[in-house]
């Protein structure tokens, strides 16, 4: 097997050497295969690439007849030229399934505008009262009641005011769809979450504009009414809510699923071993892995408590304090909250998981608006500020917002209880904690589902061929056991991987 590149369909033949690097962006679970190296164009391929207008340039990477990379480059701004050798070189960059997403990652787009099709979600007194009609506001994701296309998610990828990526929208976790492989949802989980076992909460999580709820409670206008919210911003609350990742399925989905579908031993996700370096044998007949067992532990990824922080849950606001459950407390892994933990060197480090656009406390909106805490005896709902979005749990069929047991206080008429940050941690972040035991709710020790892997191991070299396939979201086996890919580099003729491992405390 061998390598052909091609120019917008061009054979043409580079020096210099180069690696793939499969790369992963903080928060994110996907990889993305960065070219990494500077090639060499001389001769006909100088006059081929000098030829060029300007435009973006097609440059893929065949290995024999199937194609290995994809990318592209600028030209004439990405290249650097050579007048008097006659001798370009140049960098490619990658074109792939994240590549419409991601060049637009950080641009913000205003969400004033929604199509049609809301819900009025009712502020109730938990026994069943209604106390307030809020105005309309829109599904976060994917599929609506009625069918309809009023989600904010598809909004955003589809919608061609903002992404338009076109995109098939799918989530196993959130909204029910079967999963990518084909096994069939309800023929195993019903119509409940696969990871809290009841009812699926997620597919009836709404938002409204926080311009739309003080103006409802009687506030005044935002000086800006606009609301606008980058791709970064939806990618992070569904992180810090839910524990929620997206990525690019199989079949070319844009897709949403919780921490734990990516985990070897999920029984409907395809994550499993395909590289054994313990079987791959090198001309003295030994493994890959044989006397690679040298690590540390990686001490960047080790805190002694982690904090969830909103926009609208710090304490007392507009006179009013949150309900305990909204405020919540830290998960830590000392003898108790702000200690050091004897797993944690160094001094004391705390995670924060924020996201200052999104709230979800009603009922301490309710309170500043018709129950007048301050001096002067009138309502303060212009505490709400713009931009931002509260997120409800609404029960469609009443479109009252739905009530739920206080997983912190034990209060069983909690409103809105389920988007607590209590509730929060105590459904969906058991999952990939920093070790398996913390106290998460000021409860006793938890015993969590997972925990990260600390121990690195030491890249790890071994042969590969441009026609095997690899995929860094498999474990790959060594002396150390099955190890989650860190990061991976893939040269010419082999794989460098660095895997970390199963933590020893």
């Amino acid at each position: 097997m061998r390598y052909r590149y091609y120019i917008n369909d061009i054979e043409v033949f580079p020096k210099g050497d180069w690696s793939i690097k499969y790369q992963r962006n903080e928060g994110q679970i996907f990889f993305r295969r960065i070219f990494d190296g500077e090639l060499t164009f001389m001769g006909d391929d100088y006059d081929l690439i000098t030829s060029l207008d300007c435009e973006i340039a097609a440059f893929d990477i065949y290995c024999s007849n199937d194609l290995f990379w994809q990318g592209q480059f600028q030209f004439p701004y990405k290249v650097k030229f050579d007048a008097d050798s006659c001798v370009v070189v140049l960098t490619p960059e990658v074109v792939d399934e994240y590549s419409c997403i991601m060049d637009k990652y950080n641009i913000e787009y205003d969400y004033t505008v929604m199509a049609v099709g809301p819900i009025a979600p009712i502020i109730n007194d938990c026994a069943g009262g209604p106390l307030h009609t809020l105005p309309n506001c829109y599904r976060l994701g994917m599929p609506t009641p009625t069918g309809g296309v009023n989600a904010y998610l598809n909004e955003t990828i589809n919608r061609n005011t903002m992404l338009n990526c076109g995109l098939t929208m799918r989530s196993s976790f959130m909204w029910r769809d079967d999963f990518p492989n084909g096994d069939n949802y309800a023929a195993t989980y019903g119509t409940n979450n696969y990871i809290t076992g009841a009812l699926n909460k997620l597919e009836y999580i709404y938002l409204l504009r926080n311009v739309a709820a003080r103006t409802s409670l009687g506030g005044t206008t935002c000086d800006s009414a606009t609301q606008e919210f980058s791709f970064k911003d939806w990618e992070t609350f569904l992180r810090i809510a839910f524990n929620a990742y997206w990525f690019i399925d199989e079949n070319g989905a844009f897709r949403v699923e919780h921490i734990h579908y990516f985990d070897p031993d999920f029984a409907h996700s395809d994550y499993t071993l395909n590289h054994d370096l313990t079987r791959v044998m090198d001309k003295g007949g030994r493994s890959f892995a044989y006397r690679k067992n040298k690590y540390e532990y990686d001490t960047g990824r080790l805190y002694d408590q982690e904090r969830w922080s909103w926009q609208y849950y710090e304490g007392t606001e507009g006179g009013l304090a949150h309900g305990s459950d909204f405020q919540g407390v830290p998960i830590f892994y000392g003898a108790a909250e702000n200690q050091k933990s004897d797993y944690v060197p160094g001094d004391f480090k705390e995670k924060e998981f924020a996201n200052m656009s999104f709230w979800s406390d009603i009922t301490w909106a309710w309170g500043i608006a018709t129950n007048p805490p301050n001096a002067a005896g009138t309502g303060q709902p212009d505490t709400i500020g713009c931009p931002g979005f509260c997120f409800l749990d609404v029960d469609t069929g009443t479109s009252h917002i739905r009530c739920e047991t206080g997983a912190l206080s034990g209060g069983a008429n909690i409103l809105n209880g389920h988007c607590s940050t209590a509730n929060l941690l105590n459904h969906y972040h058991q999952y990939d904690r920093i070790f398996l035991t913390g106290d998460m709710n000021s409860g006793d020790v938890t015993t969590f589902q997972t925990a990260q892997k600390h121990k690195l191991q030491d890249p790890v070299e071994f042969p590969i061929c441009c026609d095997e396939s690899f995929d860094p979201l498999n474990p790959v086996r060594t002396e150390l056991g099955d190890g989650q890919v860190k990061a991976a580099t893939r040269k010419q003729n082999s794989l460098e991987v660095e895997l970390w491992h199963e933590f020893d405390c």
